[in-house]
């Protein structure tokens, strides 16, 4: 039996799943569509995919969560495919993705886009966001805009990005800027009170609220 095959016989013997997980490395790699998922699925987590051409989940799916690492192929993210139920997107190393349709109407609340070297903008964010990480986006140009209820907004390695669509908002806590146009580095004044401009920190991105090291 192939790969696929048993990959096919899991799901179809598993109906019942909220949490799907796969690793192209389980024999994989070839794979350009995805075979359906259950309808229970309410998280998908897919690594190393590189070669996937079509996402095809979520138009009967009612997800919760989607983490997409590694992927050269697919250009746009079919958002208009997903229900609004949507709270986390995480599309990491997509290295040919330069479209992302505005994220609206969605109830996300955390973005990354870790090494999304091709996307030229990010759309406005929509009312529900609280996290976003913007990290090695070295083309995106702007940031269409930010929302009030954001708390945490990371930047990092986007030295091409120009423009922050403003104000920040009064929700914010956490503000990670480095390897960006000092341009786009907001002025203490323009920070609401009490929001923290510091270093990236692994253990904020996890949502815990632990100073950066090397202060008092």
């Amino acid at each position: 039996m192939s790969a696929l095959e048993e990959l096919r016989q899991s799901l179809a013997e598993g109906p019942d799943k909220e949490i799907v997980i796969l690793h192209a490395s389980d024999g994989l790699e070839e794979l350009t569509v995805l075979p359906p998922l259950p309808v229970s699925a309410a998280r998908v987590e897919l690594y190393g995919f590189a070669r996937l051409e079509h996402l095809s989940v979520g138009a009967m799916l009612k997800l919760r969560g989607l983490v997409v690492e590694e992927n050269d192929r697919m250009a746009h993210f079919p958002h208009e495919r997903f229900q609004p139920t949507l709270e986390e997107l995480r599309l990491l190393h997509w290295r040919a993705l330069i479209d992302l349709p505005p994220l609206r109407p969605t109830c996300i609340h955390t973005l990354d886009l870790t090494g999304c070297e091709r996307l030229e903008v990010v759309p406005a964010f929509p009312d529900s966001m609280r996290s976003a990480i913007l990290k090695g986006c070295r083309s995106a140009r702007r940031l269409e805009g930010l929302n009030q209820g954001l708390q945490m907004l990371s930047v990092e390695d986007c030295s091409a990005l120009e423009e922050v669509v403003g104000p920040y908002p009064t929700s914010l806590k956490y503000l990670v800027m480095r390897g960006c146009n000092p341009r786009i580095v907001p002025r203490p004044e323009d920070l609401p009170l009490g929001c923290q401009c510091i270093a990236a920190d692994e253990a904020i991105f996890k949502g815990l609220r632990v100073p950066p090291t090397g202060t008092d």
